[in-house]
């Protein structure tokens, strides 16, 4: 984010400045930029000692006669220095000739140190970001060496990046650097948590980081290494430390088994030493320096921040602004033929593109049009093959077409000309200025403005060349290619480049990745490291969020869906790619399409384009994203964007890629001592908005700010929120069809001018931040696009009213929790597993135990489930919750294909009262009953629960009459049914039936279930009460494809039951057509008491009027028979504003009519109550 006043100069400043830019990403280092008066980061020398500071960060550099040092990294924001440990002085280390260590500070001649500042480039013109600070130190023993020292402090809240110039000042001989410390810190060993990514999920540890992999299994995994790592001191604040480098780097050109090595560095967190550092790995990189060259060698980035885990991340997102100069960010949507052309020679139908596939993105409000692979002949030309100039006639045209109808062009490019680890070798200055002359005409002739950067381009040359040796090859090659986007963005600032995650290692297409030396300026990156596989979902983008930066992410999963829980997903990231073909039938419905236009009109305008131009702000990204056992598979994933000064935001939800539909967001990304207005501007998948008053809050209150994803067709979600100004009535938002507005507000009404589409049905959400009144008005705009309209503040309504408190299930997956066992524990990836992978305790004895620790997120009353993996080869198990059982003995023996090779099954334990915070659900073994004691979890499920625990009988036990014959049958000994046995009603025809005769406590409503064991031979029943149908007709049958049997529970639906002994009559009433019999087999009845309300009060008021409403709870679980879970609301008014009712149960009668009081368990959500009140 800019800073206000850097920001202010970039909307106002013209022209395109190309002259006197930095780039620091290639081999040498061009003239420094001219200087600007813009104020942000400051370089200043006093004495010996250099000053970089910036509004959260300063770092001092002691300059002596023969060298330098750092003396202090300050924390700005939390008052921290971190230059404090013994060791970690040494700026850097090298180790030339695998036998000579300089250091940074003796031994150097100091010469002429030199500023300048750093710019961003962009369409509309350069922009300041940050200075820069280059002190050049000269050697001649034991090598003849430059190394200039280069510090970049960037703006705002932003960090620093440090890297070096090396040249070989010897003109007979060349030098390697064998080995180095790239960067040494003398930050302490203070109590702490790591957080670093080996690959793209987060890892902790409150111990040390050492610069080796933690899984060896392989040698894709033993090149695993942490590309970062945030250290959150216990007291609330930390540092971070980012090295750019590469995701792996290759041997060879993939034609060796073990190809797979190393980045170029890692990272040393307090491992055998007392401070931190980055080192490079001489496996993958050892840079040999011709006689007189220099080189860029590896890079740093330090931030620092002040709270937790999440804050340490934002602030690598600000620092990444400025460092990778993103401007013009919001979201890029594309056509991108890949999936649909079909191959070499393939052709699409004449002027597909011109007549199909250009229109629709267009009319669907698409930025940029893409040819992707198989556009040219040999991937070495710009000149397109004869194939596809049957689809596209000439380049010329179809560019010309394409950014005639307003949108870019992209094209698939590849860099090395050919396959994956073959073509140029981009390690060589020469193929490099050929391949930027072929781009720069695609640039310039043919209006290219985004290219995609392709296949295993960084293979390793193994022969010696004039340019390279082995051992640097890939490393050059990585330099030079970011090197050249880099100068053609700051050449060309329209220019967008994407660089795919096959450029490292020749493609595993289930686990590949990028690394902050992928990164070039203003460009986007593909990755997904294992996450979501070829589906480059928004789980991986957020997943990589403090890693990569968010605007480098990219989805290639867009489909016109028509559905709101898709779109809103797309634009958390920079470029979504829309593969699917939009003349196939089914694939752009035109609802959905029209849907999208909508969807794009909306959030390019203005008002909205201005937020989403903003660094993205996570909210909430699945269970535990802001601790150490982050489950990004849960969702919802919701997050915002603000303005400089926080003024305005919007706050964008969805559940797309979780299974989670609610949240209790902290929005914290607003002034607690702010006041907000806060409106619903939900885009709905029928194209209508569902907008509504949520209500005027302080900052403070927004951190918990509760959003329900199930109140939309899909699972979407759009807030926008606005700082009061002052206390008289105001706008708080204005839809796309309102270009602009002028309001006079008063305490009484607000006055309002409006222009914008012509004849379009404008809305406006008038709020009385006073009185916390609100409401979304509709205004007709004249034919010149103007209305004017006037809004009595007693129109107002108070906020709609929205549960505070959820009862969503939260699953707590075993692979992501603490876990202690007395025997051998093993994560097993498997797909039918809540989220592909599930914990094996490998028991060898009864009394064995595995404990795993469970964070609950809020005191509650919770019900108990846990999923296992459930098979031959196990044991049985008792569960207990901090020290005391829950619910029976489990029995984890199937025989196999029972469950149609799944083999998990979901058992309910009990419910049990839980306060916030950690807790112990321990499994101990209780025997063996198939091959082993082993106990496999998938997850434990807790779920808020207001019912009292449910009735069981067993069927056998409680059968008293039939037509037809009945009998128990036992299962195996080690079977799963319940007590041991089952219970058969073997009928022979429709109409033969079975009677269970149940005791009920209590009179009331119950839910009745029943567990039956389906099969291939079982037929269809119905139960009944007292002669009535209770629910639906059930089947029993079971497909022999689906396994040879399977217990499952049978849902009857709720019935009012008396006290005392209750007659349940199954009634045979047919089979399915593959069934061999009409047998139904009972297991257990189960009855649940139904949680009820019921509400008392006056059903006839008169204005002005107050009364106070009264709810009781029937047959509810103690903890949740409280008003605090019970949500009010208004309905069925004969007017709006008739009644006003408080979450406390208070009612106003406002105006004459009649409404509905409702009242809700927020908890069980079928629990309510209404009352019909007349206002007179």
């Amino acid at each position: 984010m800019l800073d206000p006043l850097n920001r202010r100069r970039f909307l106002g400043v013209t022209g395109a400045a190309f002259a006197g830019a930095i780039v620091l990403d290639g081999a040498t280092l061009p003239a420094l930029a001219e200087r600007d008066t813009a104020q942000g980061a400051t370089v200043k020398r006093s004495g010996d000692i250099w000053r970089l500071e910036n509004d959260v960060l300063r770092v001092k550099l002691k300059q002596s006669r023969s060298g330098i040092a750092i003396s202090s990294v300050y924390n700005r924001q939390a008052a921290q220095e971190y230059q404090v440990a013994p060791g970690g002085r040494q700026l850097f280390t090298y180790e030339f000739d695998g036998k000579d260590m300089v250091g940074a500070d003796s031994g150097w001649t100091v010469l002429q140190p030199s500023t300048g500042d750093l710019w961003m480039h962009t369409p509309r013109g350069r922009v300041r970001v940050g200075r820069e600070l280059r002190i050049p130190l000269r050697r001649t023993s034991p090598v003849a060496v430059t190394v200039t020292a280069v510090f970049e402090i960037y703006d705002g809240r932003s960090g620093l990046r440090f890297h070096t110039l090396v040249r070989n000042d010897a003109t007979d001989r060349r030098t390697t650097i064998t080995n180095s410390t790239v960067l040494a810190l003398a930050f302490p060993d203070r109590p702490h948590t790591l957080h670093y990514p080996p690959n793209m999920r987060w890892k902790s540890t409150t111990g040390a980081l050492a610069p080796l992999p933690e899984d060896t299994s392989s040698a894709a995994k033993r090149a695993e290494l942490p590309k970062k790592v945030i250290s959150v001191y216990d007291e609330g604040h930390g540092w971070s430390l980012s090295p750019e480098t590469n995701w792996k780097t290759m041997r060879g050109d993939g034609d060796q088994a073990d190809y797979m090595l190393p980045p170029f560095a890692a990272l040393n967190a307090w491992h055998e030493a007392d401070h931190v550092k980055v080192v490079t790995n001489p496996e993958a990189l050892r840079l040999v320096l011709f006689e007189g060259e220099e080189f860029e060698y590896l890079s740093v980035n330090l931030t620092v921040f002040r709270g937790d885990v999440i804050d340490a991340k934002m602030a690598e997102e600000e620092h990444f602004r400025r460092r990778f100069r993103y401007n013009n960010v919001s979201t890029l949507f594309n056509t991108n033929d890949w999936d649909y052309r079909g191959g070499p020679g393939s052709t699409l139908p004449d002027n597909y593109y011109y007549d199909v596939i250009i229109p629709k993105a267009k009319q669907a409000g698409f930025d940029m049009v893409m040819l992707d692979d198989l556009w040219n002949t040999t991937r070495d030309t710009i000149v397109p093959s004869a194939a596809m100039l049957k689809s596209i006639r000439s380049l010329e045209e179809f560019s010309g077409t394409v950014t005639g109808n307003g949108m870019r062009l992209g094209l698939w490019f590849s860099l090395s000309g050919d396959g994956h680890g073959k073509g140029r070798d981009l390690a060589d200055p020469a193929q490099i200025a050929e391949k930027r002359a072929q781009i720069e005409t695609l640039i310039t002739r043919y209006r290219m403005s985004h290219q995609m950067v392709d296949l295993t381009e960084w293979w390793q040359n193994d022969t010696e060349t004039a340019y390279s040796h082995p051992s640097d090859n890939v490393y050059r090659k990585n330099v030079l290619s970011r090197r050249l986007l880099n100068q053609l963005v700051e050449k060309y600032p329209d220019f967008l480049p994407k660089v795919t995650s096959e450029l490292d290692i020749h493609p595993t297409q289930g686990d590949r990745n990028n690394s902050l030396m992928h990164v070039a300026y203003n460009g986007w990156n593909t990755a997904n490291g294992g996450i979501t596989g070829e589906d480059l979902s928004l789980r991986t983008a957020v997943t990589g969020f403090g890693h990569l930066p968010m605007n480098s992410t990219y989805m290639n999963g867009g489909r016109i869906t028509g559905r709101m829980e898709d779109y809103y997903s797309y634009i958390a990231v920079r470029n979504v790619k829309f593969g699917q073909d939009p003349g196939k039938p089914g694939t752009w419905p035109e609802a959905g399409a029209e849907l999208m236009t909508r969807f794009n009109r909306w959030r390019k305008h203005p008002r909205v384009a201005a937020l989403t131009e903003q660094p993205f702000r996570p909210v909430y990204l699945g269970a535990g994203w802001d601790g150490e056992r982050w489950n990004s598979s849960t969702g919802p994933f919701v997050w915002m964007w603000t303005d400089d000064d926080r003024d305005t935001a919007l706050v964008i939800a969805t559940g797309k890629g979780g299974y989670a539909a609610t949240v209790v967001a902290d929005l914290r990304w607003l002034d607690d001592d702010g006041t907000y207005m806060v409106a619903d501007i939900t885009l709905d998948d029928d194209g209508s908005h569902t907008y509504a008053y949520r209500g005027t809050y302080q900052g403070e209150q927004l951190k918990s700010f509760p959003i329900d994803l199930r109140a939309n067709t899909s699972r979407g979600k759009a807030f926008w929120i606005k700082r009061a100004d002052g206390k008289n009535c105001q706008v708080l938002y204005a839809d796309e069809n309102v270009a602009s507005y002028r309001e006079n507000g008063s305490a009484n009404r607000l006055r309002l001018e409006l222009t914008g589409t012509p004849g379009a049905d404008a809305v406006v959400v008038v709020v009385d931040p006073r009185h916390d009144r609100g409401l979304p008005r509709t205004v007709r705009l004249d034919g010149h696009g103007r209305a004017s309209v006037s809004v009595p503040a007693a129109d107002l309504l108070p906020p709609v009213a929205v549960p505070s408190v959820f009862a969503e299930p939260i699953y707590n997956e075993a692979e992501f929790l603490p876990r202690t066992s007395t025997a051998t524990l093993t994560e097993i990836g498997e797909p039918n597993a809540g989220n592909a992978a599930w914990i094996l305790a490998a028991f060898t004895g009864t009394g064995q135990s595995v404990e795993y620790t469970v964070d609950v997120p809020a005191d509650g009353f919770y019900q108990v489930d846990v999923r296992y993996k459930e098979n031959e080869s196990r044991g049985s198990s008792k569960l207990s919750v901090d020290g005391a059982d829950l619910g029976p003995e489990s029995n984890h023996f199937q025989p196999r294909n029972m469950y149609k090779g799944i083999e998990f099954r979901e058992r309910r334990h009990g419910n049990v009262r839980l306060a916030k915070g950690a807790h112990a659900f321990r499994f101990t073994s209780t025997g063996r009953t198939g091959g082993s004691y082993a106990v496999g979890v998938d997850y434990i499920k807790l779920t808020p629960a207001a019912t009292l625990p449910r009735l069981a009988f067993e069927a056998e036990q409680v059968c008293t009459g039939s037509q037809g014959e009945v009998g128990a049958t036992a299962d195996p000994a080690a079977g799963p049914a319940v007590g041991g046995a089952w219970h058969a009603l073997r009928a022979q025809a429709v109409g033969d039936w079975v009677e269970y005769t149940v005791q009920v406590p209590a009179a009331g409503r119950y839910t009745i279930t029943s567990l039956v064991k389906a099969h291939k031979d079982r037929g269809r029943g119905r139960l009944t009460i007292g002669g009535a149908a209770v629910g639906e007709e059930f089947d029993q049958y079971l497909p022999p494809a689906d396994g040879a049997y399977h217990y499952r529970e049978a849902g009857h639906g709720e019935a009012d039951l008396p006290a005392g002994d209750v007659v349940l009559r199954y009634t045979v009433t047919g089979k399915n057509a593959a069934s061999a019999a009409y047998t139904l087999a009972t297991d257990q009845i189960l009855l649940t008491p139904a949680p009820a309300l019921t509400l008392t009060g006056k059903d006839r008021l008169t204005v002005g009027e107050k009364a106070t409403y009264q709810v009781e709870f029937v047959q509810f679980a103690e903890y949740y028979a409280d008003a605090a879970y019970v949500l009010w609301t208004v309905e069925q008014e004969s007017e709006p504003g008739v009644l006003v009712v408080g979450q406390d149960g208070r009612v106003e009668a406002v105006r004459r009519g009649t409404a509905v009081v409702r009242a809700r368990s927020q908890i069980a959500e079928q629990a309510t109550a209404t009352l019909t009140v007349t206002v007179g």
